[in-house]
């Protein structure tokens, strides 16, 4: 057996040595579609990690009017949590907008002194939606404009950030379309 193996190994060197220009451009050619199906897997999982980061970064922020109580804005996030389309909501309180806004501009003294000079929180509280899908905001939008959630409602971004949206929604199918699946 070891003498069977210790030709084959001989003679293959051997015909590698006599053929050496077809041995060199085959042994190229094997190493060229390596690197190339090495690079699409690696362009799969990069794409597909930039979708989802993306997918992560948008979101619908529903702004609520001033004297809107906090039970109302819990039973609209509850609301909301219930639709199929909602993969999360997150409640920001008044309080908790005005501290964020103040760690953000906590090297800007301008900021700093019209916000103590306004003796109030002139921030809203607000609902951070998430979808499972870019698509599916529109009709999250089109869910927060009925009578009964949007007398509490002051504002809805989505308008604002419909844009960037679609563009997201469209790159998304063209990206599942040609077969890299970004889910």
């Amino acid at each position: 057996m070891v003498t069977v193996i210790s030709r084959v190994i001989h003679y293959g060197f051997k015909n590698f040595w006599r053929n050496g220009l077809l041995s060199t451009a085959t042994t190229a050619i094997v190493t060229l579609s390596l690197i190339v199906f090495a690079g699409l897997i690696f362009a799969n999982a990069t794409t597909t990690n930039i979708i989802n980061f993306l997918k992560d970064k948008i979101d619908v922020s529903v702004y609520f009017q001033l004297n809107t109580p906090e039970d109302e804005i819990l039973n609209v996030q509850q609301a909301l949590q219930r639709l199929p389309q909602v993969k999360n909501v997150d409640y920001v309180s008044a309080d908790q907008a005005l501290q964020i806004f103040k760690q953000r501009h906590s090297d800007e003294p301008d900021i700093a002194q019209s916000l103590s000079q306004l003796n109030t929180n002139p921030l809203e509280a607000s609902l951070a939606v998430k979808a499972y899908d870019p698509a599916n905001y529109g009709t999250i939008a089109d869910y927060l404009k009925t009578p009964d959630l949007h007398q509490y409602i002051d504002k809805v971004n989505y308008s604002q950030n419909q844009d960037a949206i679609t563009n997201l929604s469209a790159i998304i199918n063209n990206v599942d379309r040609a077969g890299l699946k970004a889910s």
